[in-house]
């Protein structure tokens, strides 16, 4: 008797266990149904039934494929049968979810495509007869509970949402709502979320991967740097920038004026400029209201990754950029004129923001020994007590600011399952933004400061270091 099925490429298998041996069985697709890819599988009443690309539904009689029903007119993706055994729900890249009786008799369908997501095909589904639920999850991300009578939305719109392509590689704080944040990828969509809610709040989808992020610092405005990473990826807008309207997001301006990846973003705090750099090893700086381009810093010998503001002490008006590349450069800039300046002339700058994770008051941060944990992300916290830190490997570090000492202490956290690639503080430094590289994520940490009284003791440095 056998036990399970499994299904994958063109083919059927179903296993039979005798002690600690399992032994399968192929599946003969026979006449009915010619050799393709099977997706899914589940168990109904006497039979067995399989998903196929081609939207049929395969009913499987020991190892025999006796009949095929066309379901679906795109490919089946899930199958579920509630345990008190009473139906079946199948779903496919179309859109559709269908219910089906015991006897595999055609019941109700709905086209959940139209509740608003992003990508119609449906990647998960469950049924609950009892409290007449289904439980629908999209490709996209998106988690909706209809109705299995009607199939309308039993709440105002999804019950989660998020990222679902590629990586998510910016984020930025609204500067006049300290709960609001929003964060930008390769699914091509820009996101406003409540970090009281836990939720997006508002979306808008591009026509092309997005890098990076900034607000302005009135707060109605974001611009969104364009790119897909690298030339495998290349997209036709790589290196464009659109402003976008905070209240709608509309779009307010757009430009092109690089021809790859623009790999970060930031306002200086005056509200005058704009700048961005980028993966052609040069920072392109703009005016704020018209965005006409005002100067162009080459001198790099790779490409931008990190980008701050600086002013003279006792001033208000941004007048340096400070930058680092993927060869672990770190150089200066006039951002009126785009010529480079020497280190020596910065001693008196004020730096509006800490995002270079190259930089003097990061020394200790990168560690006392060369373990391959490059740092790719950093964010100095509003306050400036604190230095957040983010690796390749995952790890968030909070450091005090600024980290100099060769074995300074900090706390350390992990959640994410790659790479961390931005972060950035809530105005009032309540929250902590990251997001992630390989598994797609956007965390949210909850900052509860112990006040800093040196007779507390110093925190314990990571035993990881020791080694």
């Amino acid at each position: 008797m056998w036990q399970f099925g499994s299904c994958g490429l063109n083919h059927f298998y179903l296993w039979s266990r005798s002690g600690n041996v399992f032994s399968r069985q192929r599946g003969l697709f026979g006449k009915k149904i010619s050799l393709q890819a099977m997706t899914c599988v589940a168990s109904v009443n006497k039979y067995v039934v399989s998903g196929a690309s081609t939207g049929h539904l395969c009913v499987w009689e020991g190892r025999n494929c006796i009949r095929a029903i066309k379901a679906h007119s795109g490919s089946i993706t899930a199958i579920y049968v509630p345990p008190s055994g009473e139906g079946m729900v199948s779903a496919s890249a179309d859109g559709k979810v269908q219910l089906w009786s015991p006897a595999l008799e055609v019941g109700s369908m709905f086209d959940v495509s139209a509740l608003g997501c992003v990508d119609r095909a449906v990647s998960g589904v469950s049924w609950d007869p009892t409290n007449k639920k289904i439980l629908v999850g999209m490709w996209s991300s998106e988690i909706y509970e209809i109705n299995d009578a009607e199939g309308y939305n039993l709440h105002a719109g999804p019950i989660v949402s998020g990222h679902y392509a590629g990586q998510v590689t910016g984020v930025a704080t609204n500067p006049l709502n300290t709960s609001q944040y929003c964060t930008v990828g390769s699914d091509k969509t820009v996101r406003v979320w409540d970090a009281l809610l836990k939720k997006v709040i508002k979306m808008v989808v591009l026509d092309t991967a997005c890098r990076c992020v900034a607000y302005s610092p009135d707060g109605s405005q974001i611009a969104v740097g364009f790119g897909s990473g690298g030339k495998a990826f290349k997209q036709k807008k790589d290196g464009g920038f659109v402003v976008l309207s905070e209240e709608d997001l509309t779009i307010v301006h757009e430009a092109r004026d690089s021809k790859q990846t623009l790999t970060c973003v930031k306002f200086s705090l005056d509200g005058t400029s704009l700048a961005f750099g980028s993966m052609d090893r040069c920072i392109y700086a703009y005016n704020v209201g018209d965005f006409a381009s005002k100067a162009k810093a080459r001198g790099h010998k790779g490409a931008i990754t990190h980008m701050d503001f600086g002013r003279v002490v006792g001033t208000n008006n941004a007048v340096f950029i400070q930058s680092n590349s993927d060869i672990g450069e770190i150089l200066f800039w006039d951002i009126e004129t785009g010529e480079q300046q020497t280190p020596r002339n910065q001693r008196d700058t004020e730096w509006e923001t800490q995002t270079c994770v190259l930089a003097w008051p990061l020394k200790g941060a990168w560690g006392p020994y060369d373990d391959e944990a490059h740092l790719s992300t950093c964010c100095r916290s509003s306050s400036g007590e604190l230095i957040a830190t983010g690796d390749v490997y995952g790890r968030v570090r909070i450091y005090r600011y600024p980290a100099i000492a060769r074995n300074t202490n900090y706390v350390l956290f992990r959640g994410h399952g790659g790479n961390v690639t931005n972060m950035r503080f809530s105005p009032d430094d309540r929250f902590l933004y990251t997001t992630g590289g390989d598994d797609c994520c956007v965390m949210q940490w909850v900052h509860e400061a112990d006040g800093f009284e040196e007779e507390a003791g110093l925190l314990e440095a990571n035993p990881e270091d020791a080694r």
